[in-house]
């Protein structure tokens, strides 16, 4: 069984404006969970929205697949806040399944696989991102996503 992580499971703090932060079960719907957290704590018309709803989408489906916060009883947080460059997203397991943890990297999968792309859309579509391990044994995966813009064609 996973631990739970409590109102704060790791740092869940970067430079700017915190906007929400919280735990959402380590299940099978938790990507879906993350998108509607984004877009519920955003709001509809941000301009940044859809991107933020893939990452945390992609970072929250790796958390619940590869790492303790996807056991039974699992958790993962989450935070979204505005930062002067967009948006900044993180998300905290619970730890590696295992003993010898793999940092998060892009890879390139095979023309035929259906998995392993994930990491390559998150940074295509952030100017930055990265891991913190906690001294608890979390992990941290953030990004940050860039507000289109005014004369951006995505741009409200």
């Amino acid at each position: 069984m996973a631990a739970s992580m409590g109102p704060h499971p790791g740092r869940l703090a970067g430079t700017g404006t915190p906007t929400g932060q919280r735990c959402i079960p380590g299940t099978f719907g938790a990507a879906r969970d993350a998108r509607r957290y984004a877009a519920t704590v955003l709001g509809a018309g941000h301009p940044a929205l859809a991107d933020t709803e893939l990452v945390m989408s992609e970072l929250v489906a790796n958390a619940a697949r590869h790492t303790r916060s996807g056991l039974s009883g699992g958790e993962i947080g989450v935070a979204v806040e505005h930062v002067p460059a967009g948006v900044r997203v993180e998300v905290i397991d619970a730890g590696p399944l295992t003993t010898n943890p793999a940092i998060p990297l892009p890879r390139t999968p095979g023309i035929d696989a259906e998995q392993g792309r994930g990491l390559l859309l998150v940074e295509a579509v952030t100017t930055d991102w990265g891991t913190t391990r906690h001294p608890n044994g979390y992990r941290s995966v953030w990004a940050i996503i860039p507000a289109p813009d005014e004369d951006s064609p995505n741009a409200p």
